[in-house]
């Protein structure tokens, strides 16, 4: 399984960001239905890969994002194991 085929997930802790960023990818919910989300709304792994997901790769930008998004900034190892667990689990 590659990173591409592992969905994005909401984040129901997150839910009250929607239309935070006005940036939407289709995501996962609890349930397993799909939806349009936020990128605000999206849990920190998934938020992580779509930053990745066009081949770019800038862990300072990426953590900006994160900082900007309430989320804490990926150390560049765990950076490298959040791709892994999403490939491999």
């Amino acid at each position: 399984m590659t990173n591409e085929d592992v969905p994005l997930r909401f984040d129901a802790e997150r839910s009250g960001m929607h239309g935070a960023t006005g940036i939407y990818v289709r995501a996962k919910n609890a349930d397993g239905h799909w939806g349009n989300a936020d990128i605000a709304e999206i849990d920190r792994v998934s938020l992580f890969r779509w930053l990745r997901s066009r081949g770019g790769e800038n862990l300072w930008a990426e953590n900006t994002v994160m900082l900007l998004l309430g989320w804490p900034q990926f150390a560049a190892e765990e950076a490298v194991a959040a791709l892994k667990e999403t490939t491999h689990g």
